[in-house]
C-alpha cells in the first residue's frame, strides 16, 4: 500500500467497508477472489500475474485461451446491451412524444 500511496482509510472507503475490516484482511492469511480484484482494481496493481509464475506453458497456455474466450463473451455482451440500450432510447422518445 505504501508504494501506490493508498491509506488503509482509503482503501476502506474504496472497498466499502471499514478500518478495522481493513487491518483484519490485510492480516489474514488467505483473500477472496472478489476482494483482491477490489483491492487490485483500487491499487492499480495486478496480484493475478502471479498467480501463473509456477504454472508450466501447457497451464498458462490453457489460461490464456480461458481468458480470450471470456473477453469474446465480454464484447458479445456488450454489443447486446449496447443493441438493448439503443432500443430502450427509442422506447423512451416514443413515450416522451406521447
Amino acid at each position: 500500500m505504501g508504494e501506490k500511496r493508498i491509506s488503509r482509510s482509503e482503501l476502506a472507503r474504496g472497498l466499502g467497508i471499514t478500518n478495522a475490516a481493513v487491518t483484519y484482511l490485510l492480516r489474514r492469511e488467505s483473500l477472496d477472489v472478489r476482494m483482491l480484484q477490489k483491492i487490485s482494481s483500487l491499487v492499480g496493481y495486478n496480484f493475478f500475474a502471479h498467480l501463473t509464475v509456477g504454472a508450466g506453458e501447457d497451464e498458462k497456455d490453457k489460461l490464456i485461451e480461458d481468458l480470450k474466450k471470456q473477453v469474446e463473451s465480454n464484447k458479445r455482451q456488450i454489443g447486446l446491451l449496447m443493441q438493448e440500450n439503443m432500443y430502450l432510447k427509442k422506447i423512451n422518445e416514443l413515450l416522451e412524444r406521447k
